[in-house]
């Protein structure tokens, strides 16, 4: 039926989008998407709520790939739209495009201030692109010491976010473990940059290892106590070894 009246009024929007909900409430995905494509293709002036249908189906359906360029193009023909922007986002974060997504979150994070999935979303995606950054600079080790920089940079940023996390938002234990283990990897990135960096960057680099597994600390130490498992002892038991804390590593040794 629906198939029918697209074909009898090929640039109504909405007689696609009917036959595309149709299609996605039995789980026929591939044929909801052909519909709204299908409907991008014959409409001269492709309507927003359609651009916007499309782009949420290609991300549903684990396609962020496809979704970009169709969130980008409803967001081109509009004025800063929120909904839009997030679900671009997401599709950045999906098709691991950290670059993108970190520009894109940085903006959300400035005009939505208290949104902390925003400002959550963002430090993980600082974290990601260091290492990406990181990871690239072990396979050229002659630019190490110039991409050192834009590494800290990154960082950085993402110390500054959890920070204001743990300070602005009321007590989160998602939060508090995420930030945990944020700063346990920043660490971790530093450690694996030291061999390749030059002495006053090697002097930053130990600092900024010994100053993230200290904010670490408190957070691994209320996690600690309030789990039954064994990881965040095992985690205090390093972070307290590494920075020369033998009583309290003792301690930490003792309860897994």
């Amino acid at each position: 039926h629906f198939e029918n009246a697209t074909a009898i009024m090929p640039d109504s929007s909405t007689s696609y989008l009917m036959a595309s909900r149709a299609f996605y409430d039995v789980g026929e995905f591939p044929k909801a998407i052909g519909e709204l494509e299908r409907a991008r293709a014959n409409i001269s002036a492709v309507p927003l709520p359609l651009l916007e249908a499309l782009a949420f189906l290609y991300l549903d359906t684990d396609q962020p790939e496809q979704a970009i360029p169709v969130f980008k193009e409803a967001l081109s023909a509009n004025r800063p739209n929120y909904n839009l922007m997030h679900g671009l986002s997401n599709a950045y974060m999906k098709a691991s495009e950290h670059t993108e997504a970190v520009t894109l979150l940085r903006r959300l994070t400035i005009r939505k201030p208290s949104n902390a999935t925003y400002r959550r979303s963002l430090a993980s995606q600082l974290y990601l692109l260091a290492q990406n950054k990181t990871e690239a600079a072990q396979k050229a080790p002659n630019n190490f010491s110039s991409e050192f920089t834009a590494i800290d940079s990154l960082l950085h940023e993402a110390n500054d976010t959890y920070n204001y996390l743990l300070d602005k938002w009321e007590k989160n234990g998602d939060i508090d473990a995420e930030a945990a283990r944020y700063y346990q990897n920043a660490a971790s990135l530093y450690q694996k940059l030291l061999s390749h960096l030059n002495k006053s960057q090697k002097e930053k680099a130990s600092n900024a290892i010994d100053q993230n597994l200290t904010a670490a600390l408190p957070l691994m130490e209320a996690l600690a106590s309030e789990s039954d498992s064994t990881q965040w002892w095992q985690s205090l038991y390093q972070a307290y070894s590494i920075l020369g804390m033998q009583q309290k590593a003792k301690t930490a040794k003792a309860n897994l």
